[in-house]
């Protein structure tokens, strides 16, 4: 894939190998440690993991179909367990992250900084994924936001008419991307090359959006969470924890950051309210998409001025 993969030179080969195997492990041992610390939780999610292939589930997580089947699809191919094939699935879909913000961060930080920033990320999957059981959403959700990120930034802007509606089969917090797009689009000066994609990204995503709800059926939800969370320390003492000094270090000298990086800054105060307002805050996964914002703008205070210079230059 030209989009992900055009700056690859033969160092990264071994090192990407390396991140395959980090992967593997944290998605094995996490889910394993899940599923022996909490088997009654665990009995009731294998339950509503069938029920969401069979199409009867409740909404929102029945139309987030295809990430159940996936896993579904390896344990029918490979003969094993429901848990050791949600185990691979996981580990694919943490790979497959690695890769894409190993790419999304050599661009400003070369090879070094990214290598850093990948093991970053790596060592907060714990936090992040520790409560998501058999939820194969998340991460699927977070290497599509990335990837998008990395259209955004290169104007690549055809690539947002696939990527952007593949993310929404897997959960509908992909449109926190045209957050960032709104704000690209009012300060970039080639309005008229990407209104037409930005059109047609939109019209393909509501096109998805109401087909899924159209073949599994319209079904109305409540998820308004705000009194809950106003009342939950946990709240918001675990998104502190989740990304730690970088809430501090990511807006030092934000006006020197790269120019995306500044359009990406708007994820913040939007993902913090959507998921105040219509999520449970104490649950870690759903910050999930500020990992390409904090964690870059964080970098920038954490690398030498001695580090290799990044891939490309005077870029946005």
């Amino acid at each position: 894939m030209k989009l992900l993969f055009n700056k690859i030179d033969r160092r990264d080969i071994a090192l990407f190998i390396w991140y395959g195997v980090l992967a593997a492990l944290a998605a094995y041992v996490l889910l394993w440690w899940q599923f022996w610390t909490d088997l009654p939780s665990h009995g009731e999610m294998f339950t509503s993991y069938n029920s969401i292939l069979a199409g009867t589930y409740d909404p929102p997580y029945q139309y987030r179909y295809v990430a159940y089947l996936l896993p579904d699809l390896i344990r029918r191919v490979t003969r094993l367990s429901l848990q050791t094939s949600e185990a691979i699935n996981r580990a694919i879909g943490l790979w497959a992250c690695a890769l894409a913000f190993h790419a999304y961060l050599k661009h400003w930080f070369g090879r070094h900084g990214a290598i850093i920033g990948v093991l970053g990320f790596f060592g907060s999957v714990p936090l992040f994924i520790v409560q998501t059981s058999f939820a194969p959403t998340d991460i699927p959700t977070l290497f599509f936001l990335i990837l998008a990120l990395i259209a955004l930034r290169n104007r690549q802007y055809i690539h947002l008419l696939w990527i952007v509606p593949a993310g929404m089969l897997f959960r509908e917090t992909i449109v926190f991307v045209y957050s960032v797009w709104g704000v690209a689009f009012l300060f970039e000066k080639d309005k008229r090359t990407q209104l037409p994609y930005l059109i047609g990204s939109l019209i393909i995503t509501v096109v998805v959006f109401a087909g899924v709800r159209l073949y599994f059926g319209f079904h109305p939800y409540s998820s308004y969470a705000l009194p809950d969370n106003l009342k939950d320390s946990r709240a918001f003492i675990r998104p502190l924890l989740l990304f730690g000094i970088f809430w501090i270090t990511a807006w030092i000298n934000f006006k020197t950051a790269p120019t995306f990086l500044k359009y990406a800054s708007v994820l913040v105060p939007v993902v913090g309210m959507a998921v105040f307002l219509y999520g449970y805050s104490k649950d870690s996964r759903l910050w999930l998409p500020l990992v390409p914002v904090l964690i870059p703008l964080g970098l920038r205070f954490i690398l030498s001025e001695n580090d290799p210079p990044p891939v490309i230059q005077n870029q946005p």
